[in-house]
């Protein structure tokens, strides 16, 4: 499975989903990081300026995240 398929089906709960069903699949985007991130720009670039909004919103949260973890190694 690629990490575009991966998230597909949370990127339509997050444009279509009833209001908790889409706060849920903010958390999993999120929680997927860096492998939501092509999904991510591509809602970014939506004609709807919700799901743009949201993209960019989950986008930043994934970088703050990153941002806060400890380093690999």
């Amino acid at each position: 499975l690629k990490d575009l398929d991966a998230v597909r089906p949370l990127l339509l709960v997050l444009k279509f989903g009833a209001p908790e069903v889409r706060a849920a699949a903010t958390r999993a985007l999120i929680a997927y990081g860096r492998a939501a991130i092509p999904g991510l720009m591509l809602a970014c670039e939506d004609p709807d300026p919700w799901t743009r909004a949201r993209g960019e919103a989950i986008l930043s949260a994934i970088r703050d995240a990153e941002k806060a973890a400890p380093p690999a190694g």
